[in-house]
């Protein structure tokens, strides 16, 4: 929903003359936690593990009914893994665009080919990840909330 609701604002991350790292939806859609690792969180006791067995029902409700799935998918916390620990992640470097109008509204167009097209041309390498070892990344998740 970030890229989405202001890709203007994502446009200029994106060719801003900085690291950047992507880590999209095609990839988090890949980091599942299941029922039974949210059922895992009630058990830490803890303050953090608490908060997060009270708040998980709302997203598990909303992953449920809208991607006929069991569990959520992890998303703002599969950036925060990739931090803690980018050797999970697989990574490709190109310049990106952000749609910013139509159809392609909030979409992302990396320039994936070996010449870059002259609307992608001065804008930086981003690192886009393009592959994560999901499972790890909820195991790092539930080691990180064990000792929180």
């Amino acid at each position: 929903a970030n890229i989405r609701n202001d890709p203007e604002a994502a446009d200029l991350v994106f060719g801003a003359n900085w690291q950047v790292t992507m880590v999209g939806l095609d990839v988090t859609l890949r980091v599942h936690m299941r029922p039974e690792h949210i059922a895992e969180y009630a058990t830490h006791g803890n303050p953090l593990s608490d908060h997060i067995t009270r708040i998980l029902p709302h997203y598990r409700n909303y992953f449920e009914a809208n991607y006929e799935a069991e569990g959520i998918f992890v998303h703002d916390s599969s950036a925060i893994a990739y931090l803690l620990n980018p050797d999970l992640f697989t990574l490709r470097r190109w310049p990106i665009r952000v749609g910013t109008q139509g159809l392609g509204r909030g979409k992302t167009w990396p320039a994936t080919g070996g010449r870059i097209p002259p609307a992608w041309e001065g804008r930086p390498m981003v690192n886009v990840c393009v592959g994560v070892e999901g499972e790890r990344v909820v195991e790092l998740a539930a080691e990180r909330l064990r000792g929180a």
